[in-house]
Parts: C-alpha cells; sequence; structure tokens
C-alpha cells in the first residue's frame, strides 16, 4: 500500500492536489531517467516572465488584441535566452539536436498551440506533407479492409455529415459508412501527426510563440501562480526526435511497482496494423520498464514511452491520479484494474460505489489475480470518428485548397514552403 492520501479523493484543485502534482515536474524526475529519455536542458522561467506569457496570450487569444511594445519585448529577452541555451547544447551534442527541440514547461507541453489560427497554414502545409507521404488508397491494407467490412459496426454514431467536405469525398469501399469511417480515421490520424509535429523549433522565437498560443500553458502558469512560495516553473528545451509519432507513443500505468496497465496514447484513433503487434509492444515495454523502474523515484506512477522498430525510450512520467488521461482506459471504471487488482489506498470500495460498481468476492479474487498488464489497442473504428474529424474542418478544407494550387503548379516537388519541415 501507499502511505500517502489517495490522489483520488483529493479536492482537484486544492493544496494537496497540488503539491501532489508538483512531484512529477519534468526537473523532479529528467536526472534520474536521463539514461532512458531525451537529452534535456532547462531554462529557469521567473513569475513575473510567466506573467508576462499570460498577458501575451491574453490579449492574442482571449482579447484578440496586439501586444504592447513592452511586452513584445520581453519575449523577445525569453526567446534570446532560449536561443543561447540551444545553441551551447547544439555545440555540445550537435547529433542530438541536428533535427530541432522540442519544447514545454516543467508541468506540460504546449501540444494544443496548433489549435491556434496562427497556425492555420502550417498546420494545412504539414497535412499536406503527411498525405504525401501516406496517400489515402494506401494506408490501409485490403486484409484490414475486407476485416472491417465484416466487423460490427453497430456501436457505430452515424455521421450528422456525410461526404459534404472534399476530404470525405475518396471512395475506399462502396458501403457509404464504412467509406467514411476510414476516410475519417486517416485524416484524423495525420492531423494529428500534424498537431505534433508544430511543436518542433528551430530558435527561441518558434519556443515562444508556441507558448504563448497554448491554452495549456496558460492555465498551468496562472494555476502556479497561486502557490508562489512553491514556484520553480522551468522551460525545458528536450532533443527533438522525429521517430516520436502517436502510433508509436505508449501510456503505462505502474502500481506499487508492477505495470497494471498499457495503452495506446491517442485513444481516438485506429492505427492500421497496431493492434496485431499488442503482444509484441507488451513484451518490449516490460523488458525496458525492468530496466528503468530502479531510477524512478516513485512506486505509483503513469509513464509514456515511445516503442519504434529499433528502441524503446521514455518520454515523460506523469501522477497516478484521475488528473492524468487514461487513454483507453477510465479512472471512474478502471481503477481496480489500473491498480492491479490491489486497493492501493484503502479507498477503492467507496470510489466504486460512487460510480455503481460492485463485485462478489469471486470477481475480487479474479481481478487481483488475472494477468498483468492489461494492454488496450483499439482494433476498430472510434464510434464518433467522423464528426471528431469534422471538428478540424477548416484545416482540412486548407489542406485540399493548398493540394489543388500544388498541383496547377505541375510540380513533383514540395514548394519553397515546405523548406522548414524537411527535418521532420
Amino acid at each position: 500500500k501507499e502511505e500517502q492520501a489517495s490522489p483520488f479523493l483529493l479536492d482537484h484543485w486544492g493544496d494537496e492536489k497540488h503539491e501532489h502534482a508538483l512531484a512529477y515536474d519534468v526537473e523532479e524526475w529528467l536526472d534520474h531517467c536521463k539514461e532512458h529519455t531525451f537529452a534535456s536542458v532547462s531554462i529557469p522561467l521567473s513569475m513575473e516572465e510567466a506573467e508576462q506569457i499570460i498577458s501575451v496570450y491574453s490579449s492574442h487569444v482571449r482579447s484578440n488584441k496586439q501586444i504592447t511594445p513592452d511586452l513584445e519585448q520581453k519575449m523577445e529577452e525569453i526567446a534570446q535566452r532560449m536561443d543561447i541555451a540551444m545553441a551551447q547544447i547544439k555545440e555540445e551534442a550537435p547529433a542530438k539536436f541536428r533535427s530541432g527541440f522540442f519544447v514545454r514547461l516543467s508541468s506540460r507541453s504546449p501540444k494544443d498551440a496548433g489549435f491556434d489560427t496562427d497556425y492555420k497554414n502550417r498546420m494545412a502545409q504539414l497535412l499536406l506533407k503527411h498525405m504525401s507521404e501516406h496517400p489515402i488508397q494506401e494506408y490501409y491494407s485490403q486484409a484490414e479492409i475486407e476485416t472491417m467490412k465484416s466487423s460490427d459496426l453497430s456501436n457505430v454514431q452515424r455521421p450528422t455529415m456525410m461526404g459534404n467536405e472534399e476530404w470525405l469525398k475518396h471512395k475506399l469501399v462502396d458501403d457509404e459508412l464504412l467509406n467514411s469511417l476510414l476516410v475519417a480515421n486517416y485524416h484524423s490520424n495525420l492531423y494529428y501527426q500534424a498537431l505534433s509535429d508544430i511543436l518542433c523549433v528551430q530558435n527561441g522565437a518558434e519556443a515562444v510563440q508556441l507558448l504563448t498560443r497554448s491554452e495549456r500553458t496558460y492555465n498551468d502558469l496562472i494555476y502556479e501562480g497561486k502557490y508562489p512560495e512553491t514556484w520553480k516553473m522551468q522551460i525545458i528545451l528536450r532533443q527533438w526526435d522525429r521517430r516520436v509519432r502517436l502510433d508509436h507513443e505508449f501510456r503505462v500505468f505502474v502500481s506499487c511497482g508492477t505495470i497494471s496497465a498499457i495503452s495506446q496514447y491517442n485513444p481516438y484513433s485506429y492505427y492500421p496494423g497496431l493492434y496485431n503487434e499488442k503482444n509484441e509492444i507488451r513484451r518490449r515495454i516490460m523488458e525496458y520498464h525492468d530496466l528503468v523502474a530502479p531510477s524512478i523515484p516513485y512506486q505509483t506512477y503513469v509513464i509514456d514511452y515511445l516503442v519504434t522498430e529499433d528502441t524503446v525510450k521514455v518520454i515523460e512520467l506523469n501522477p497516478f491520479s484521475n488528473t492524468t488521461g487514461a487513454c483507453l482506459f477510465q479512472w471512474e471504471y478502471d481503477r481496480r484494474t489500473l491498480q492491479a487488482g490491489k486497493d492501493v489506498w484503502g479507498d477503492l470500495e467507496e470510489w466504486e460505489a460512487k460510480f455503481g460498481i460492485s463485485y462478489s468476492p469471486s470477481e475480487l479474487q479474479e481481478s487481483e489475480n488475472q494477468e498483468f498488464p492489461v494492454i488496450r489497442i483499439r482494433e476498430t473504428f472510434f464510434p464518433s470518428i467522423v464528426d471528431y474529424c469534422a471538428l478540424q474542418n477548416e484545416t482540412l478544407r486548407a489542406t485540399y485548397e493548398l493540394q489543388s494550387q500544388n498541383r496547377s503548379l505541375q510540380s513533383n516537388s514540395f514548394p519553397p514552403w515546405f523548406s522548414w519541415c524537411s527535418t521532420l
């Protein structure tokens, strides 16, 4: 059992919850895992600088106003500090940082910045690049399509839009519903990879723009600002590794030192072929985790791994708490599984009663004795994937307009504005 109070019973915005989350900031585990993760450097961020970043976000996103010359100067100074750090670590380890940098705060990354209108054109460029590299007609194998034809789609929500958008006009199969699912899943997968690729920066100015366009950054800085006595926020510059793709990223739940569960990171995507690899993914994560676990300063936590053909790496660690996304699991209904069948904090029955969950003695025994870790990989489509993908209609329209312009150039090469993403 864990000795501290259950994080599931703490007030979501209370002092104890804050203290619990603070223990999992990057700087708290990075040195312990440095042999197993990406090269990184930290830049302290003062509370005054945080307030300036908050002001820039508020002006740009909340008020749609130009920032003052003074604020602009402050952002340039932060960018210059990052440029100096980038130049130094590039000189020390040029091979590791050749492709650029991934920027984040101690708490979280600005992975939502790509939703901002400032990134609309760049998102369209990146999405078109991915579509060119992975044509839709080649994205699914014929065997997968045949399997989908015979699968049960009764849980799929019928889309509110069918074929009204350019991106939905591809035809892979005759069945209209299945076709829309295949097409939407394809575009959604590539869209979210483009959203991830936006995070690759080459200089301080690009990093500052990400931070000042992210609601996650804005919320984290406001939240941490309420606790000046524990302020330790930093900007973390990490090695950009082009192998980090969402279909290679897995969330791993560790309870009292035991891997209890593994999930693909993105719960909305069906990745062709990935389900068939789940046993191998499970084996490789377990083997590598045996090497990593002795260096980790926690017993119960959530850890994200990159798993590719030739490597396994630690991406980040997070609290074992309902403030951390559970991916294909649900904290409400799967806590017993995620805790490897154990009542780690002595509050599990109370938690389950709150959600109407009950077990017979034999079911409890079976839960505790099942084989861990449980692994979940999506083997069919997210039920509302078409409408979910349609949330990004504006970017998808811009992408197809860009594709049309590119074809009109009658050129097999990308226009000059693709040069910035050649390293991705």
